[in-house]
This record gives structure tokens, C-alpha cells and sequence, in this order.
């Protein structure tokens, strides 16, 4: 249930739909009986899968042969495909209460 309310507030919803997506949220903290914690996490490796229905981005981390998903806002799927396919990126993310990432940065690393 959170990645969908993720990747709806991806899609820039008008506010109140943002708003009845943040309450949701919060039900499901409340029913997991969690506070909401959101991590900020540092992601290296390269951009190897897209999949676009869902706004989501693969990164392999070829060092650790470990693949992390990130939900990227939809309005910059496009040109993130375009600047990073298949290359070596850092990535700045946001992470949930339930490991959901979402994220926050990206950019080319030398």
C-alpha cells in the first residue's frame, strides 16, 4: 500500500489528493503501530532497468551484486533515462518507514 501512495505523490497529484495520500500513510503507521521515519540513504552504482508504469529506476551495484529500486517523481523519468542509462550514478534517497526509497538526487559519478 505505501508504494502505491508513493508512486501516486510521484505523479505531482493536485493537494488535495497529496493530502488524502499523506493521511493514508499516516493509517498505516498507525495500524503497524510505527512512527514515520524516513532515512536518507546513499546509493552507488549503475542504472540498469526502467520501469516505467511503476516510475522506478534499478541500480546495480556491482561491488555488493545488489539491486536497489528507487521511485523517481514522474516528470523527471524521462530525462534521468536520457543523462543515465547505463551509467554510473550516485544517488541521494529517501527511505521509509517500510524501505520504500524515493528519490531526492542523482548524478554521474567519474
Amino acid at each position: 500500500a505505501e508504494k502505491l501512495i508513493e508512486i501516486s505523490r510521484s505523479k505531482n497529484p493536485p493537494n488535495f489528493i497529496k493530502n488524502d495520500l499523506g493521511e493514508l500513510s499516516q493509517l498505516l503507521l498507525q495500524n503497524r503501530g510505527e512512527q514515520q521515519e524516513n532515512l536518507e540513504v546513499q546509493l552507488e552504482g549503475f542504472l540498469t532497468q526502467v520501469n516505467a508504469d511503476e516510475n522506478e529506476i534499478t541500480i546495480r551495484n556491482h561491488s555488493a551484486e545488489q539491486l536497489h529500486t528507487v521511485i523517481v517523481p514522474q516528470p523527471q523519468l524521462i530525462r534521468i533515462i536520457k543523462e543515465y542509462w547505463l551509467k554510473k550514478v550516485s544517488i541521494q534517497a529517501r527511505k521509509t518507514t517500510f524501505g520504500i526509497m524515493i528519490l531526492q538526487g542523482i548524478e554521474k559519478v567519474a
